[in-house]
């Protein structure tokens, strides 16, 4: 077991420093992926830890607390297992002081991690942190696993994550909406989506900073063609999800030159849908502004039995 971790991080390492070799913009990502997930989990500290001079290093932050460049043995030490066992870790409460205390995790109770992949390779890992106990869905894990899963396309150009706008791509959207479906199902919550139809969306980058200045957690944007965007909110209650789907409404209405916007909300329990019955619904809700000549397009969709 000792000589398989050893090599799991020497194979790690020599993967990781081809990579940043090969990328230029390699650490600018890492840090947009930071900021977007702290954003979006709203509570916690995003981390990216990665395999470098034969250390376990933090190479991006969402909180200045932990220093760029730091050895993980001395922030999170339990990472280390997570990079050289490739596996998860999940800490969310119920664990006892000396435990904590054990582990060198100081004042830290909650921490989830996965491994950070490239080319099926760990070479690193992603990590949430806070200093309170909270409840994470599995779903939520899956959003973390999506994003490491898919690092290395993202980063080669296989596969963008982000568009070119500065949004999520429509995969990557898909994917944090469909987790998100579910985790306001488990949690008995409100959803609603809105779609925007643009002249044009820009291609220059301006829109990433909405994607980390978003109202409130549990809400994303992204792209889905050149003349659609589209975003949507999880809140406890479906009045909290219709304010903040107003703000984001009136963010993008302030960068882009929007034509009709139709908006769809759902009380507990909301149905289970991904992005291609998202589209058709926003489709059909914009076929009907069009015969109504309207602007914009609310329909509410009351708690069924």
């Amino acid at each position: 077991m000792s000589e398989r971790r050893v090599a799991t991080r020497a194979i790690g390492e020599a993967t990781l420093s081809k990579f940043i070799i090969e990328t230029p913009d390699f650490f600018d990502k890492l840090g947009l992926t930071t900021r977007i997930l702290a954003r979006f989990f709203g509570e916690f500290s995003a981390l990216i830890f990665l395999l470098r001079e034969g250390k376990l290093r933090l190479a991006a932050s969402s909180n200045p607390r932990f220093p760029l460049d730091a050895d993980a043995t001395e922030i999170l030490p339990l990472v280390n297992d997570v990079v050289e066992s490739e596996g998860k870790l999940v800490i969310t409460g119920g664990v006892s002081t000396s435990f904590l205390q054990e582990q060198a995790l100081g004042d830290l109770r909650f921490v989830v991690a996965v491994p950070y992949l490239l080319d099926r390779t760990v070479v690193g890992a992603l990590c949430l942190v806070d200093r309170m106990q909270h409840d994470f869905s599995t779903a939520a894990i899956g959003i973390l696993e999506y994003m490491t899963n898919r690092g290395a396309a993202v980063l080669r150009g296989y596969a963008k994550g982000f568009d070119d706008s500065g949004l999520l791509d429509p995969g990557a959207f898909g994917a944090v909406l469909h987790a998100s479906v579910i985790s306001a199902l488990d949690a008995g919550h409100a959803l609603g989506f809105t779609m925007l139809e643009v002249t044009e969306v820009p291609r220059d980058w301006s829109l990433s900073e909405l994607t980390t200045n978003l109202p409130a957690a549990s809400m994303m944007i992204g792209m889905l063609d050149q003349h659609h965007v589209a975003a949507f909110a999880v809140a406890e209650s479906i009045g909290l999800v219709k304010e903040r789907l107003g703000l984001t409404r009136r963010l993008l209405d302030s960068r882009l030159t929007v034509n009709h916007t139709v908006e769809l909300t759902y009380e507990d329990p909301v149905p289970r849908f991904e992005l291609d019955v998202f589209m058709a619904r926003s489709g059909e809700l914009l076929a009907r502004a069009y015969v109504e000549t309207r602007t914009f397009l609310a329909i509410d969709a009351r708690r069924r039995d």
